[in-house]
């Protein structure tokens, strides 16, 4: 589960934007220290998207990584497009970093 390593690596007043769940979908989180830290947490429905609208927020996105003002995390596995069902079982166990899926 990612969502409390991804709380404690956020600074003081940082956000959390969540996309999607996998695994469980309920997590445990210290409410102290997320008043104390000044956190957010934001749930973001892409699905609700259309392609134009998906579309406009990677626009505004893509200048961010550019700068290196966001960093994605690492691959740290690959898997042939044959064996998507382990990638999926991989990102559900928790690898750390990012799965790619390779056609």
């Amino acid at each position: 589960m990612t969502t409390p390593a991804a709380l404690d690596s956020l600074a003081r007043r940082g956000r959390l934007v969540v996309i999607s769940a996998v695994g469980t979908r309920t997590v445990e989180l210290n409410l102290v220290d997320l008043y104390h830290r000044e956190l957010r947490i934001l749930g973001a429905d892409s699905g609700k998207l259309d392609v134009s609208a998906s579309a406009a927020r990677l626009s505004l996105l893509a200048p961010r990584f550019e700068t290196g003002e966001f960093r994605p995390l690492p691959v740290t596995r690959y898997f042939d497009l044959t064996d998507g069902a382990h990638a999926y079982r991989a990102v559900a166990e928790g690898t750390p970093g990012r799965v790619v899926i390779r056609p």
